[in-house]
């Protein structure tokens, strides 16, 4: 049998990803990150995480060492993050972090204790075929989280395994008690791991201050002021609440300029787009397309799938067309590319479609 890495982060699925191995006979190795967590503001301890994830190993009888990613963390997910707030774009820190941190830093260490995989409790799925490795989805589409590894690289995939990608959390949650871990009946969190009250604002302030100053709400047709943002970074495209504007009609966020500090609302139709552009796509499932390719596409996480077609554009740029009129995508967040449950890749929402073409 393998010896395999296992990335606890002190919750249930992660747990029980390291009980099914141990089950199916491989030697399994635990290692949990010590990562930078914010309250206020403020880096705060981490001490509930990390002591979660002792509990686990010690059920489990199997060896945990703690990686100090601090500021990898930092170089790799935060600044980046920070930065695509104060240029007006709206991003998606999980991809980042799966790429460069669970899959990269961690990995590393994995390797260089001789591992033959690294294991994690994210709900996906791989499979070797034609050659090629490709990620899947999981098999519980409520719990599909395939959509935050599209920027994983074939050397990551090929490293990788999801033991609970197979299970529904129900099945997860009755393993769980069943094997007795200290975890199993611990709540899942749906915030950032970095901000576990869910609240960016306060970081941003001390990383990005322009971005968080009050400005003008402009209307986009008319340029008439609506009203006062609370700053570029607390807004997104598509926002209805939260602009500081009381039109007597719905009015939504359509486009930001944070150089101006300024805000454009306008009506729901204004919403709608026929095409958008995507930079940086990595073509995870399938060697790059060199003509027009048919997907089912998401460019947020919990979007119901839409056909499109996806058009190749000089350099690293696409264009993707859907086959009817979509909500505008906020640039900056992931658009991810389908063939029945498999992933066939992704990349980052552009500002506008005019930079796809160079104009």
């Amino acid at each position: 049998m393998d010896k395999i890495a296992i990335g606890l982060s002190g919750g249930v699925d992660s747990a029980v990803a390291a009980w099914l191995l141990l089950q199916d006979g491989h030697e399994v190795v635990a290692f949990t990150m010590r990562l930078p967590v914010f309250s206020g503001g403020v880096e705060t301890a981490q001490a509930d995480t990390l002591d979660d994830a002792r509990r686990v190993a010690e059920c489990l009888r199997v060896p945990l060492a703690e990686l100090d990613l601090r500021d990898a963390f930092g170089r790799d997910v935060l600044t980046p993050f920070a930065d695509a707030y104060a240029d007006g774009l709206t991003p998606n820190p999980c991809a980042l972090c799966n790429r460069a941190i669970k899959f990269g830093a961690l990995a590393d260490a994995a390797r260089r204790a001789g591992c033959d995989a690294l294991a994690t409790g994210h709900y996906a799925q791989t499979q070797f075929t034609g050659g090629r490795w490709q990620l899947l989805c999981a098999a519980d589409p409520n719990q599909d989280q395939s959509y935050f590894l599209h920027r994983l690289s074939q050397e990551q995939i090929s490293f990788a395994r999801f033991p609970i990608g197979h299970l529904a959390k129900a099945e997860v949650r009755a393993l769980a008690d069943a094997a007795g871990l200290p975890v199993s009946r611990k709540r899942g969190s749906r915030d950032l791991c970095f901000l576990p009250g869910g609240d960016y604002r306060e970081f941003l302030r001390a990383r990005c201050p322009g971005a968080c100053q009050p400005g003008p709400v402009r209307h986009a047709l008319t340029n008439e002021i609506l009203g006062t943002h609370p700053g570029t970074a607390s807004c997104t495209i598509g926002q209805r609440k939260g602009l500081g504007i009381a039109t007597g009609e719905p009015f939504y966020a359509v486009e930001l300029q944070p150089a101006t500090r300024t805000v454009f609302a306008g009506p729901r139709e204004m919403l709608s787009q026929d095409a958008f552009c995507v930079r940086e796509v990595n073509w995870i499932s399938i060697p790059r397309p060199n003509a027009p390719t048919r997907v089912m596409a998401r460019t947020r996480y919990r979007q119901k799938l839409f056909a499109a077609r996806v058009e190749p554009l000089d350099g690293d740029a696409w264009r993707v067309v859907p086959d009817a009129p979509q909500d505008k995508a906020a640039p900056g967040q992931s658009a991810v590319f389908y063939d029945g449950a498999v992933v066939m890749g992704g990349g980052i929402v552009a500002q506008k479609i005019m930079s796809c073409d160079g104009k």
